[in-house]
C-alpha cells in the first residue's frame, strides 16, 4: 500500500487533507517523496453527463473520473463535476490503493441518489461527539445524507412545540457545517404525532417554526415523522375536520410543505407515514400519496418493519400506489426494542441489486452503538454506491479490517458467530460446521474424535476472546460496545467443553444438565447477548437428549 501522498495541482481543502491523515497515510510537500501523486480539476464538460439515465442534480454533481499513470510515484488525475465529486473521487483513490482496482477512464457516480444513515432508534441518543465522528465516517464511505431522528430525544418527539435550546442550536449548526464540508446533507426531523391537534392553527405554526429553526441553522432537509403513533384521530375537532387519519396527515404535510417553500423553495421535505411497511398498496398509503406534492419523499421500510428483503416488485407497487418511488427507511443495523440482544454486525444482504432504479434512496437506521454500527454501515455504503458490483462477504471483511484494526482477524472469527439479524441467512456457520463434524464422529462411534473437534473449537473461541478483551486493543470503543457479546462468545467455549466432558464420561448427565440448561434458557430471552444464535442451544438440547452411557 502506498503511504505517502503528494497533493499537486487542485483545490485541496482542510477536510481532504484531514482525510489523508485519518486514513493512515502521510502528506508530503514534494512529489519526489511521494508514493502517490494526485492532481484534481473540476470540469463537468469532460465527463459523460448520463442525461438519459435520469440522474438527480446531486448525482450529476457527484460524477468523477480517475486517470492513473503507473510509475514511481503513482500518478492519479481526478476530474470531477463539482466539489462533492472531488470528495467521492478521493474515496475512490483510497479504494484503488487498497485493491488495485481503479476502474479508470469511466465516469463514476453513486447509483442510489440518496445514500443515508438514520439515527432513528429507541434508546439513549448518540452524543454530539459521536454524531460528529459519524459525519466523517459517512463521508469516507460515500453516503450523502445523515438523518437526525432519535426517538427518545425529548426535543424531537415530546417537546417539539418549544424553542430549540442554545445547546441544540450550537450542536446542529456544528454538525451541519461539518457535514457540508464533507459533501453530506443533514436532515433534521420532528415527530409531533403523539400530541399534535392536526386542525389546530397554533400547533401547525409551532411545527413549522421548529422546522424553520433548523433551516436557519443551515439545514435544508426536513423530516416530518408520523410513525409509531395512535392509528385513529385522538381529538374531537380533528375527527370533525378530517375523514381519516390519512386525510389529516396529508393536510398537515401539505401545509408544512407550502409554509417551508414560501421561505425557501430549496427546502426538501420527507414524511414517514403512520403505515410504513407492508405491500405498498394499503388504503392509508394510497390516500396519503394522492394528497402529497410529488416533491415530498415518503419513507418506507418494505414488507416488514425489519425487512428480510427489498425487491423491485414491491418498489413498483409502492410507486404505483403513492405516485413516487420509496425512500427506504431500512431498519438495519438498528437493534432496539425486541432486538436488544442482537449485535447486528453482519453485512448488508437481501437488497435487489437493481433497486436503485425504482427508489429515491435508502437511509439505514443505525443502532445505539455507534462504533459497532460502522461495520454494517460500511457494507451498506458499498452497496449504495455500486449495488450491481457489491460483494457482501468481501465488503464485510474489509469493513471489519478497517474498524477493528490490529484485532481484525480475531474480531472476524467472533463476528462469524454473532451475525443473527433480520438479514442473517446462515446461523453461526463456523459453529454449525464444527457441530456437523462432531456428530459425524459420534455417529460412527468415535467419541474421542468428536470431542476433540469440540474442544479444539473451544480453544479457538477462548484464544479469540482473550485477544479481543486484552487491555491494549486498536479500537477500544469497538471492543467495549461489543463486550457483552464477546463475553457470551467466550461462554460458548465452556459449553463445548462441558458437552465434550459429558460425551466422554467425564461428568454425569445430571451435572451436565445443570450447567448446560441455563444456556438454552438464556438464549430464549431477547435482551440476552445473542451469540451462536440458536445453533448452540439446539446442539445442547440434542446432546442432552442422548444416552451417552448406553452408547
Amino acid at each position: 500500500m502506498s503511504t505517502a501522498w503528494f497533493l499537486g495541482q487542485g483545490v485541496w481543502t482542510d477536510v481532504l487533507r484531514e482525510c489523508v491523515t485519518r486514513w493512515g497515510y502521510r502528506l508530503v510537500e514534494h512529489e519526489s517523496e511521494a508514493d502517490v501523486s494526485i492532481s484534481s480539476r473540476i470540469d463537468p464538460s469532460l465527463l459523460h453527463a448520463h442525461v438519459d439515465s435520469g440522474l438527480t442534480a446531486r448525482q450529476l454533481n457527484e460524477r468523477f473520473r480517475l486517470d492513473v499513470e503507473s510509475g514511481s510515484p503513482l500518478r492519479v488525475r481526478l476530474t470531477a463535476a463539482h466539489d462533492v465529486g472531488i470528495r467521492s473521487g478521493f474515496n475512490a483513490i483510497r479504494r484503488g490503493l487498497r485493491t488495485d482496482d481503479w476502474a479508470t477512464e469511466q465516469t463514476v457516480y453513486g447509483k442510489f441518489a440518496q445514500r443515508g444513515v438514520l439515527e432513528g432508534f429507541y434508546g439513549p441518543p448518540w452524543s454530539h461527539a459521536e454524531r460528529l465522528d459519524m459525519v466523517d465516517f459517512l463521508a469516507d464511505h460515500d453516503f450523502n445524507l445523515f438523518v437526525l431522528a432519535p426517538k427518545d430525544e425529548a426535543s424531537q418527539r415530546w417537546d417539539w412545540r418549544s424553542q430549540l435550546s442554545d445547546t441544540d442550536r450550537f450542536n446542529i449548526a456544528e454538525i451541519t457545517t461539518r457535514a457540508g464540508a464533507n459533501g453530506i446533507e443533514i436532515m433534521c426531523c420532528v415527530s409531533p404525532g403523539l400530541s399534535i391537534r392536526y386542525s389546530d392553527g397554533d400547533d401547525r405554526q409551532a411545527l413549522v417554526a421548529r422546522m424553520l429553526a433548523f433551516h436557519q441553522l443551515g439545514v435544508r432537509r426536513i423530516g416530518l415523522l408520523l410513525d409509531d403513533i395512535p392509528e385513529d384521530l385522538q381529538f374531537d375537532e380533528d375527527r370533525s375536520a378530517y375523514r381519516s387519519i390519512a386525510h389529516a396527515h396529508g393536510a398537515l404535510a401539505t401545509y408544512v410543505a407550502q409554509a417551508l417553500w414560501a421561505v425557501s423553495p430549496d427546502i426538501e421535505l420527507a414524511v414517514c407515514p403512520l403505515v410504513y411497511h407492508g405491500i405498498g398498496d394499503e388504503q392509508y398509503v394510497v390516500e396519503l400519496g394522492e394528497a402529497l406534492h410529488p416533491r415530498i419523499d415518503l419513507f418506507w421500510t418494505g414488507r416488514e418493519i425489519c425487512s428480510h428483503r427489498l425487491d423491485l416488485l414491491d418498489a413498483a407497487v409502492f410507486m404505483r400506489s403513492t405516485r413516487r418511488p420509496p425512500l427506504y427507511w431500512d431498519n438495519y443495523p438498528v437493534n432496539d426494542v425486541a432486538m436488544v440482544g442482537e449485535l447486528h454486525i453482519g453485512p448488508y444482504r437481501g437488497r435487489d441489486r437493481h433497486l436503485y432504479r425504482l427508489s429515491a434512496g435508502i437511509a439505514a437506521n443505525a443502532s445505539d452503538r455507534a462504533e459497532t454500527s460502522k461495520i454494517s454501515l460500511a457494507t451498506i455504503g458499498d452497496y449504495l454506491r455500486d449495488p450491481e458490483g457489491y460483494s457482501a462477504q468481501g465488503s464485510w471483511e474489509n469493513a471489519i479490517r478497517e474498524t477493528a484494526g490490529p484485532e481484525a482477524d480475531a474480531y472476524l472469527r467472533f463476528a462469524e458467530n454473532a451475525q443473527w439479524s433480520c438479514l442473517a441467512t446462515v446461523d453461526a456457520p463456523a459453529l454449525g460446521d464444527v457441530i456437523a463434524k462432531a456428530w459425524l464422529h459420534f455417529g460412527s462411534g468415535d467419541n474421542v474424535a468428536g470431542c476433540r473437534v469440540l474442544t479444539d473449537f473451544a480453544s479457538e473461541i477462548g484464544e479469540t476472546a482473550d485477544a479481543l478483551l486484552k487491555s491494549d486493543v486498536g479500537n477500544p470503543l469497538l471492543i467495549e460496545q461489543s463486550r457483552p457479546w464477546i463475553e457470551q462468545y467466550a461462554r460458548g467455549a465452556a459449553a463445548l467443553r462441558q458437552i465434550a466432558a459429558l460425551v466422554s464420561g467425564g461428568i454425569s448427565p445430571d451435572v451436565a444438565r445443570n450447567v448446560l440448561r441455563p444456556m438454552t434458557h438464556q438464549a430464549a430471552f431477547g435482551d440476552h447477548p445473542r451469540v451462536f444464535a440458536d445453533t448452540l442451544s439446539m446442539f445442547i438440547d440434542d446432546v442432552l437428549a442422548q444416552n451417552w452411557a448406553g452408547r
